[in-house]
């Protein structure tokens, strides 16, 4: 998604920044997937790419902004350039632990019980999920 809008808008986001994926994993837990991203960020690079004043927006924290997500999602909905409405599952336990383990191999102890609490998971055993997030297998 991240590296949608990059080639979209010429800017250069890193998606593995955890203030990036918490907005994302949030998203995806209210039901929203790839095509919704994708209108949402076309969406608005048709409008603000070439208004000077809008042109700041075109990023993570105002795009995928739980207050402005959906709204930017139905604009595109309306105007026939995203997909229609479908039910879609959150992500079950084990995804959100895998998400889980590169959030605390990427950002530590401290980002991954934030996760868990954000995410209604229980912390677990610290020591056996940072086991699990530095030896996967190949």
């Amino acid at each position: 998604m991240i590296d949608h809008l990059n080639r979209k808008a010429g800017v250069k986001f890193k998606p593995d920044l955890y203030a990036t994926q918490t907005l994302l994993i949030d998203r995806i837990n209210e039901g929203f997937v790839l095509d919704d991203f994708k209108a949402v960020i076309n969406k608005k690079c048709s409008q603000w790419l070439n208004d000077a004043r809008m042109v700041g927006n075109l990023r993570p924290a105002t795009l995928f902004a739980s207050d402005k997500f959906e709204g930017y999602l139905q604009e595109a909905r309306r105007n026939g350039s995203g997909p229609k409405a479908k039910a879609v599952n959150k992500l079950s336990d084990i995804e959100l632990l895998a998400l889980g383990c590169d959030v605390l191999s990427k950002f530590g102890e401290d980002k991954f019980k934030e996760f868990c609490s954000m995410n209604n998971l229980p912390p677990n055993d610290v020591e056996s999920i940072r086991m699990r997030a530095t030896h996967r297998p190949p």
